[in-house]
């Protein structure tokens, strides 16, 4: 019992930090579109979206192992050892950059300058160190010190975007960004000096690596797929539109996200304590929980999302500024797409519960060539025939998802 109440205890303690630093962006933000101007929460969107993408790659992703070994020290390896991969990815990626003065055409709109993917390097090794941040601190069991830090991260954003506009004008946010993730991750780079003594490069050590292979070559690329997949409208808008039209399309996402993102999260938490636990010891009820959640979520999502898909266009003129009233519009298109999806993400752990993790790869290698293959085919047209062939997208894809997850569960054998 004491053990039960210390898990409610942590995860309230996750939950209200996390939701605390998701809602104090938003506070802001109606100050914050009266200093910036689109185009430059535009770049900001793409600064993010590449350095969260290739922190991915940097690390092999070896900074999600460090939950699984049983004694602290091999965690603390495994920390020390990825942070130095995806130092030295940084640091080989920006000499590339040095030397590639038009890498931009790979991806950008040529009003993304160069100047903005040489500070890349620097943004992907912060949002990696940060993200270990994270890892490390949940094996340590500091969920208090975690919700902090993660409040901490979003005060100083805010802080230093508005401090940074008078500084660094257009790149205020993007170093607002950066100096955020820095002072929070300087816990990390205290910790790996404090407990230097207890790294070495001996054969053990080594093996920590080999022992957790798995990672840079699964879950690598899994998670890879799946950042590159909801992210891919960034891409292409940056590339085929410019940053003006970017920065009106993800504001409407994030206004849109944020507030939703913690209580799907969640659900989703206690929805897959329950459902495993069905599977277990109750499987005669699995099936009714499952249309019980799913009752809960069509009505959440439609309250939630109703009144963007009619008035959104009006919310951010009355909230954000007139600047922004084609970000409202963006919210009213969007707004299908986030709502299956608000209620299809949380209940796509059905398919792990059930061991349907084959299924659920195969799902999400679809999804990506989907959307590539219909961005791509979309990329000539207006935005906004642009946009409708992504929310399309996304709410075939994601039905197929649902009928997936739903054909899993009516059909799982007691």
């Amino acid at each position: 019992m004491v053990i039960f109440s210390g898990q409610i205890k942590n995860a309230v303690s996750l939950v209200f930090g996390t939701g605390l630093a998701q809602l104090l962006p938003l506070l802001f933000s109606p100050i914050l579109t009266r200093i910036y101007m689109p185009d430059e929460f535009g770049m900001l969107t793409f600064f993010v979206s590449l350095s969260s993408l290739l922190a991915i790659i940097s690390s092999g992703q070896y900074e999600i192992a460090i939950l699984k070994p049983k004694r602290l020290i091999d965690s603390f390896n495994l920390l020390v050892f990825a942070s130095i991969f995806s130092l030295i990815f940084s640091v080989l990626l920006y000499l590339i950059l040095a030397f590639l003065h038009n890498f931009n055409f790979l991806v950008l709109d040529q009003q993304i300058n160069h100047s903005l993917l040489m500070l890349i390097p620097v943004g992907l090794f912060q949002v990696f160190q940060f993200q270990s941040l994270i890892y490390w601190l949940t094996k340590r069991n500091k969920f208090k010190q975690l919700s902090l830090i993660k409040v901490l991260q979003s005060v100083f954003i805010v802080f230093f975007s508005l401090l940074f506009s008078f500084i660094f004008n257009s790149k205020g946010l993007i170093f607002a960004f950066i100096g955020g993730y820095f002072i929070c991750n300087c816990f990390i780079y205290y910790t790996i000096f404090r407990l230097r003594s207890q790294f070495s490069f001996n054969k053990y050590a080594r093996n920590i690596l080999r022992e957790y292979s798995q990672y840079p070559k699964y879950v690598m690329s899994s998670s890879a797929i799946n950042t590159a997949a909801s992210q891919a409208p960034v891409y292409f808008i940056s590339k085929f539109y410019n940053p003006t039209l970017l920065g009106f399309f993800s504001f409407a996402n994030r206004i849109l996200v944020a507030p939703i993102g913690i209580i799907s999260v969640s659900i989703g938490q206690v929805y897959f304590k329950e459902i495993a636990n069905k599977v277990n010891y109750d499987r005669k009820n699995l099936y009714p929980y499952f249309l019980k959640v799913l009752g809960l979520l069509v009505t959440i999502s439609i309250v939630i999302f109703i009144p963007f898909i009619l008035f959104g266009d009006v919310l951010f003129e009355l909230i954000f500024g007139k600047n922004w009233i084609s970000a409202g519009q963006y919210s009213q298109v969007i707004s299908f797409s986030l709502l299956i999806k608000f209620v299809v993400s949380p209940l796509s752990i059905t398919l792990i519960a059930l061991s349907k993790v084959k299924l659920l790869s195969i799902w999400q290698i679809g999804y990506f060539i989907s959307t590539v293959l219909v961005l791509y085919s979309a990329r000539n047209l207006s935005i906004d025939s642009f946009i409708w062939h992504y929310v399309i997208n996304d709410l075939i894809l994601y039905t197929i998802y649902f009928l997936l997850i739903f054909y899993s569960i009516f059909n799982f054998k007691e």
